[in-house]
């Protein structure tokens, strides 16, 4: 009996985008530009685990579905790709207060009180 494969990370995300977009295999074939008879092959190949596209191929995929590489190809889940996305940003910023951002999130995540920002005062109490 044969042994089923699993399907890989990128497999999976390759057609679920697909999908997504209401595109047919041929058609996403067409976009990325496969050079063979049969672009639905390709994809076909590609949703099954049996081909990997090349280099130009996953860049436009990747352009095309809206995701970068490391989460077409399933090497961090969506959740994690917004965070690091979120943090890139931040570090770009440039603004000196990523390390505020950065507690801010600490806090978020570790469900304590909220910390105090170095800008704010205590509220003065009426008299």
């Amino acid at each position: 009996m044969p042994k089923e494969k699993t399907l890989t990370p990128l497999a999976i995300n390759i057609r679920r985008h697909r999908v997504r977009l209401g595109l047919s295999q041929d058609e996403l074939g067409r976009i990325i530009g496969v050079k063979i008879e049969t672009p639905q092959g390709a994809i076909s190949g590609f949703e099954m685990g049996r081909r990997k596209p090349n280099p130009e191929m996953m860049k436009k995929l990747c352009e095309l579905f809206g995701v970068d590489e490391v989460l077409l190809r399933g090497l961090v889940d969506e959740e994690q790709d917004r965070v690091l996305q979120l943090f890139k940003k931040l570090k770009d910023c440039g603004d000196g207060k990523a390390e505020e951002w950065i507690k801010w999130a600490e806090w978020q995540i570790a469900g304590e009180g909220q910390p105090q920002r170095q800008n704010d005062k205590k509220p003065k109490q009426e008299e």
